[in-house]
């Protein structure tokens, strides 16, 4: 079976093997969507993963109990997607408050696999 067809000005292919590659293009366009939507739903997925161990409290011992850390927000709540001041309080662990420590400030999002935008200060 012959799957050229000759018309006025040359050869072109016949209707069948057009038909193939549209089927094709459709298959492959078809993946790439399937493939991206299974990358967003594994993002959410990871970005939605709670650890068990996730510790929210604002007061917490150092890693050798020496010092007792405390923090909380300078103004009312938190708002999203601004700025925060917060307040830190440093004491031994018995109680007495530690004046003129240098304090260093990590900042890291590990659920979304990044630190933040700005540098605290």
């Amino acid at each position: 079976m012959n799957r050229i067809g000759i018309v006025a000005g040359g050869v072109q292919p016949a209707a069948g093997v057009r038909r193939i590659w549209l089927k094709r293009a459709g298959i492959a366009a078809g993946a790439i969507v399937l493939a991206l939507v299974a990358l967003a739903l594994g993002m959410v997925a990871w970005m939605s993963y709670v650890p068990a161990d996730l510790d929210l409290s604002t007061t917490r011992l150092s890693a050798q109990g020496a010092y007792r850390v405390s923090y909380e927000p300078r103004r009312g709540p938190i708002a999203v997607n601004q700025i925060h001041a917060w307040t830190l309080h440093v004491e031994t662990a018995d109680g007495r408050a530690v004046e003129g420590a240098t304090i260093a400030v990590d900042c890291d999002m590990p659920q979304h696999g990044h630190g933040l935008p700005t540098e605290p200060k």
